[in-house]
């Protein structure tokens, strides 16, 4: 992600609701360090059935579930894990038929 978008998103007045759509953008804003979290549109659209958002910091009321750091690596390790029998099951199958 460019340098200027952090700018902007830090110069933005704590007034301004920030909108990202892209799961990896709004991951790339939130754990960087410009001190605020972004909003997806779905997030920003339900805030507004409540009624109006807050003069500060408005995407501190979309609700969001934590995750801890244990279960989100022990996602990545069935993941990678996954992967890994998925790669060892292709190479299996190539090499059988390469024989027959």
């Amino acid at each position: 992600m460019p340098q200027h978008v952090f700018d902007v998103v830090r110069n933005a007045a704590p007034s301004a609701m920030i909108v990202v759509d892209g799961f990896s953008c709004r991951t790339q804003i939130t754990q960087g360090d410009t001190g605020r979290q972004v909003m997806h549109l779905a997030e920003a659209l339900a805030l507004g059935l409540n009624g109006p958002a807050p003069a500060g910091h408005p995407e501190k009321l979309a609700p969001r579930p934590s995750v801890r750091v244990r279960d989100a690596r022990l996602t990545a390790a069935a993941a990678l894990a996954t992967a890994l029998a998925a790669a060892t099951a292709g190479t299996y199958a190539v090499i059988r038929r390469l024989r027959l």
